[in-house]
């Protein structure tokens, strides 16, 4: 390993004069736990990296006993980059994570006390097909069974709730204690009971009809957790995981095996924690056996309780809170206040809003905004503006015609920019924009089979196969091939095409007819002067579908396709 420079020193020196003094008390706090309460924009990654730096500087600590973890893949590699500018070389060997890579990690180098040599990653298709079985295997008497619709419609629902067990670590034991003791508080909980008289009912009398609904729909839950244990019998079948999966196996070694659990609490000395408020509670988990051999480890966690943008996951503002109250004086407490960022229009208006959240780490004293501290953005003076729309459609509409104002007075498109939560939410807009033929650029991810080019293929391939299957059984889906752009039919021809197999339909001689059979037995039009030949009459169109059905049976998809 090669030592920390005195370039290095130098290095370190010129950041650290560069930071505020909440910054500089975060980065010099290199023992005992300490928690950082950042907002955005304060410099987190910064601080981060420098205090890493400072142990090294400050200490005869190697690299390799530092551990960084952060809660997404761009969070380590930003932080490794910016350690390497600090410290050069060293900051390879210092271990910077995200949990799951962590876990990864540990479960690779020590392959002999897992056993799962011969285990995979479960892909898409293999995953999907999992479930499907479950669903399949459900009894008869499971609420969760279904018989009309979609039998697989739960399978969402299944996949986020096992997913969600992983990440709190729950078992279905806990799962099903925390449903009975939800039910048995029913009749006092908000909504289930009356206020005051109604009709028959008195004040406090229980809502037979609500708690019922509800009571069907925990029972329906109950069923979901108990497919939990099944579920994983059936990876394992496999050799199948997940990401979920490592952390948990992770938690199990430490709890079984004490030699394993101590070999990681000697070799780690220094833990940080990036985005504190966003772990998850197998997560918090693995960090308290990480620290449990400490009884004031150097544990240090940044955090914003007031961006808790994983909440839905269940992280929560209560990471933070429990951590004050775990090593409570004990505990150094920095905020950083300096954002930037952003204009002081937009500090100011961002805390109007989270100041009336009821659950915070910040103390009523200590509430105040952010202050604007770059002064590239001192001069900016304009303040945001609340607008409401009756529709998404009217909102649609008046965002583009600003941006073809803005557009229209010279400003550059790559000027603008539209914030959204997700995708959907702007597809009515891109389409406003592009008719004002304004160019849009958006970064997303794109599932080609959502393409219409690709959905196109897909319904002729469910259409041989069900053609395959049961004779003259896709007219549907054959009705909605021949609009597309593979076939340059008129649709008044598709639609008289239907009416035709209709009207023989409803003969009593001719009830099996169908739009294929209606096609093959079409003429091929006379080509003349008037008109040409062009591949695409309703007698081509069927020689080439039927020819599709014939190579079907003796070709590989792929060969097909």
């Amino acid at each position: 390993m090669q030592p920390v420079t005195f370039s290095a020193t130098e290095n370190f020196s010129r950041q650290f004069e560069k930071l505020n003094p909440e910054q500089r008390a975060a980065v010099a706090a290199i023992e005992g736990p300490v928690m950082v309460n950042a907002g955005p924009g304060t410099g987190k990654t910064q601080i981060l990296a420098l205090r890493i730096a400072n142990i090294l500087l400050q200490t005869d600590t190697h690299p390799g006993n530092i551990l960084c973890l952060t809660y997404t893949d761009n969070g380590a590699i930003e932080m490794r980059n910016r350690l390497l500018k600090i410290i050069g070389p060293p900051a390879y060997s210092v271990k910077i994570h995200t949990f799951h890579s962590f876990c990864n990690e540990v479960i690779q180098d020590n392959l002999s006390f897992f056993g799962k040599q011969s285990l995979a990653p479960i892909g898409d298709l293999e995953e999907i097909g999992l479930y499907h079985e479950l669903i399949d295997n459900i009894s008869t008497e499971s609420p969760l069974r279904r018989y009309r619709g979609d039998i697989y419609y739960d399978m969402g629902r299944l996949k986020h709730l096992f997913s969600l067990m992983k990440k709190e670590a729950w078992t279905p034991d806990h799962f099903l204690e925390r449903i009975d003791s939800y039910l048995r508080e029913l009749p006092v909980k908000e909504g289930f009971f009356y206020k005051r008289k109604y009709k028959e009912f008195k004040a406090g009398d229980p809502k037979t009809e609500a708690i019922r609904k509800e009571t069907e729909q925990m029972e329906l839950l109950r069923a979901a957790v108990s497919q939990y244990p099944v579920y994983n019998n059936m990876m394992g079948g496999l050799s199948r995981y997940n990401f979920d999966d490592m952390i948990l196996w992770v938690l199990e070694a430490f709890e079984k095996n004490r030699n394993l659990l101590l070999d990681y609490q000697e070799k780690f000395l220094y833990i940080l924690v990036d985005e504190f408020q966003d772990t998850s509670r197998s997560q918090n988990l693995l960090l308290n056996y990480l620290t449990a051999y400490w009884e004031l480890p150097n544990l240090f966690v940044v955090g914003d309780a007031d961006q808790s943008i994983f909440s839905f996951q269940d992280a929560s503002v209560e990471n933070m809170l429990e951590l004050r109250k775990k090593y409570g004086e004990q505990l150094t407490l920095v905020s950083l206040v300096n954002n930037y960022r952003s204009t002081k229009n937009i500090l100011t208006t961002a805390h109007g809003l989270i100041s009336r959240n009821t659950v915070r780490t910040v103390s009523a004293v200590d509430d105040q905004p952010l202050e604007a501290a770059n002064p590239l953005l001192r001069e900016l003076s304009v303040a945001p503006v609340i607008a409401m729309y009756a529709n998404s459609g009217q909102e649609a509409i008046d965002v583009a015609i600003q941006i073809g104002q803005l557009v229209g007075q010279g400003i550059s498109g790559k000027e603008i920019a539209v914030i959204y939560r997700n995708h959907n939410q702007v597809a009515e807009l891109q389409a406003m924009l592009e008719e004002k033929h304004i160019p849009v650029n958006t970064r997303r991810r794109m599932d080609i089979l959502q393409l219409p080019f690709i959905e196109n293929i897909i319904r002729i391939l469910a259409w041989i196969s069900a053609e395959t299957t049961a004779p003259y059984s896709g007219d549907e889906l054959l009705f909605k091939m021949l609009h597309s752009g593979f076939f340059r039919i008129p649709p008044i021809a598709v639609a008289r095409l239907v009416i035709a197999v209709n009207a023989r339909k409803n003969s009593p001689k001719e009830n099996a007819y169908s739009v294929r059979r209606m096609m093959e037995e079409a003429t091929v039009p006379v080509p003349d002067l008037f008109n040409p030949p062009t591949g695409q009459s309703v007698k081509e169109i069927s020689r080439v579908l039927e020819e599709l059905i014939s190579v079907s049976g003796d070709s590989t998809l792929q060969q097909l396709l």
